[in-house]
């Protein structure tokens, strides 16, 4: 975990300098690898307890710790798989030319407003 998300998140940083969609195939490769070893060791770890014949998760901070960790990985390969698609290039110019021209021409017609009254003052 401690190698293969860094290397992952690495790729992502690194999409500029990378050709197309290489990033995004090293990003995804390595947190799927990563995410497989979590569940695996994971696994290992409740075998080995349940052959010991001890309980799972007790008042033990490294079991709970080990636990918080498997969950918040699984909570973060959901984030992963069921995220929205980007938006391709031109739809996110253009939601920001919306965005951006909706308050500049409010701040226009004011101004156009107080111009037409008289009332504008530099």
């Amino acid at each position: 975990w401690g190698v293969l998300v860094p290397i992952g998140v690495g790729a992502s940083l690194l999409r500029s300098w990378l050709p197309d969609g290489l990033w995004f195939r090293l990003h995804q490769g390595f947190n799927t690898l990563a995410i497989f070893c979590v569940i695996a060791g994971f696994g290992l770890a409740v075998r080995s307890v349940s052959n010991q014949n001890e309980s799972h998760f007790v008042n033990e901070t490294h079991t709970l710790v080990g636990l918080l960790v498997f969950l918040l990985a699984i909570l973060q390969l959901a984030g992963g798989v069921f995220r929205p698609a980007a938006p391709k290039a031109n739809e996110s110019e253009l939601v920001a030319l919306v965005a951006d021209d909706t308050g500049t021409n409010e701040r226009k017609k004011a101004t156009n407003r107080q111009i037409r009254k008289g009332s504008f003052r530099v």
